[in-house]
């Protein structure tokens, strides 16, 4: 965990206003870093969860959120928990109509009975419930919902699969993967690029689909729709002459796309406290994606202070006069700043600030020597 001095103030509940300037104010910010998505050995990743934990903490994670299709297994084995520095949580990737979402925060299990896929015995159940009845019932247990490579498609061969969400007239999502690693390597792949694409996976990545973060745009227009980024992480095994090949080791993805959450209150030591705080901020949408092996993203800081306050991303401040956007990256790179989905602003360097006249819904974009870096949760002003 990282911690960094930042004056800010922050909105405690989704529901709730920005405090107003000179009350809640407060003196610094932990900066937590993570990765979410990730399957093992209980659905249809190779990992145990030992050498899961291990990548991760190789990879020097603060947290990471393991989430099998369809099963809570990982968490009723009991590896939910502290693995000397590793705070490590369980959800689900749950299926519908090949439409996928996280389900975070839960106590039982949204994909069992009726929906639950045994991997390891080949078989798969049919899918009785739609998308809205399961984003409703991970609702009910106060869980969080992300929707997962929501415009996910792509042609290994001949015929194109889809992973594409379409439920969009659904208001009972907390949010959405904007960026998912193996679904941005995998959408130009094709079966005799396969020495190509494993060899240099790096030069594969272009950022984001520009469809999913139009539609996070437009969504963000009528509410909070909090931007997580995922990896997607089965590492695979293909069995050659010359050995077993693992495709996407953990070890190497984990330290790719990452989650970086902001929180007013650092981990305790305490497991079930500590997944209050990484959950509450990635409710809140305290936190960034960023491409991490590309460089350090740690240190990244977006904020809009006026009169009534100081926002943070995720925070929805109300409109006042000659408020300030400040943005701050730990290196020079190509700043954006964008407002409703257009770009207003663009600099080179380490910072960028703004006069924000006009209401709207705010978020930055950072690419890294032309390549996409780090993308802001908006601030609602």
């Amino acid at each position: 965990m990282r911690f960094q001095p930042l004056p800010s103030a922050l909105c405690p509940l989704p529901s709730d206003p920005c405090f107003p300037k000179g009350g809640g104010t407060i003196e610094s910010l932990h900066e937590i870093i993570g990765v979410i998505h990730i399957h093992s050995i209980h659905s249809d990743g190779s990992g145990t969860m030992p050498q899961i934990i291990e990548a991760g903490q190789l990879a020097d994670l603060d947290f990471l959120i393991v989430t099998d299709h369809d099963t809570l297994e990982a968490k009723a084995a009991g590896w939910e928990g502290w693995h000397e520095r590793l705070l490590v949580l369980v959800g689900e990737e749950v299926a519908s109509q090949n439409q996928h979402c996280l389900a975070l925060g839960l106590e039982a299990e949204i994909g069992g009975g009726f929906l639950h896929r045994r991997y390891r015995r080949g078989h798969r159940s049919a899918d009785p419930e739609p998308p809205r009845r399961i984003l409703e019932r991970i609702g009910e247990q106060d869980g969080l919902s992300f929707i997962v490579h929501p415009h996910g498609r792509y042609r290994p061969f001949f015929s194109m699969r889809s992973y594409e969400w379409k439920e969009w007239g659904s208001d009972r999502f907390d949010g959405m993967e904007i960026w998912s690693y193996m679904f941005d390597w995998v959408r130009h792949f094709r079966f005799y690029k396969f020495r190509k694409f494993y060899r240099d996976p790096d030069a594969q990545i272009t950022g984001p689909f520009p469809e999913t973060l139009a539609m996070w745009d437009r969504l963000c227009r009528t509410r909070r729709i909090v931007g997580i980024a995922g990896v997607d992480a089965h590492a695979k095994t293909k069995r050659t002459p010359f050995g077993t090949l693992v495709v996407f080791p953990y070890k190497k993805l984990f330290r790719t796309i990452r989650t970086h959450i902001l929180s007013q209150e650092g981990f305790s030591g305490q497991w079930a406290d500590d997944a209050r705080i990484v959950y509450r901020a990635l409710r809140e949408g305290h936190c960034f994606g960023a491409y991490d092996l590309l460089s350090s993203s740690e240190g990244f800081r977006f904020l809009l202070r006026s009169e009534c306050g100081t926002a943070m991303m995720g925070d929805v401040m109300p409109f006042c006069e000659d408020a300030q956007i400040e943005i701050v990256v730990p290196r020079r790179a190509s700043i954006r700043l964008l407002r409703n989905g257009k770009e207003i602003r663009r600099v080179e360097g380490d910072s960028l600030r703004f006069r924000a006249k006009t209401p709207g819904v705010y978020r930055t974009e950072v690419a890294l020597g032309g390549r996409p870096w780090i993308y802001s949760n908006p601030i609602y002003f």
